[in-house]
């Protein structure tokens, strides 16, 4: 028997549409919840219109309107229990 981890809620960036939507298949059907966003300022805002509700973010380094990074040192600054890959 495999046990899996409570249903998480992940926070996808990415501005690759592809790697975005095979990236939350993949994580629905592990059972959690995704959010998908295609730029930093659309991640910070749906992470903070989730009231602290995201468990993990998963954030391409590289992003058309910045810094992946940077998006995710916003966003642990607001949650540090936040969980960062």
């Amino acid at each position: 028997m495999i046990l899996r981890p409570a249903n998480r809620t992940v926070l996808i960036l990415d501005d690759e549409e592809g790697v975005l939507e095979l990236t939350a298949l993949y994580l629905r059907s592990q059972g959690h919840t995704t959010m998908q966003c295609t730029s930093a300022e659309a991640a910070i805002e749906r992470f903070s219109q989730a009231n602290g509700a995201v468990d993990l973010l998963i954030a391409d380094v590289s992003l058309a309107d910045g810094s992946g990074v940077e998006a995710a040192m916003q966003l642990k600054t607001l949650s540090p229990a936040l969980k960062l890959m």
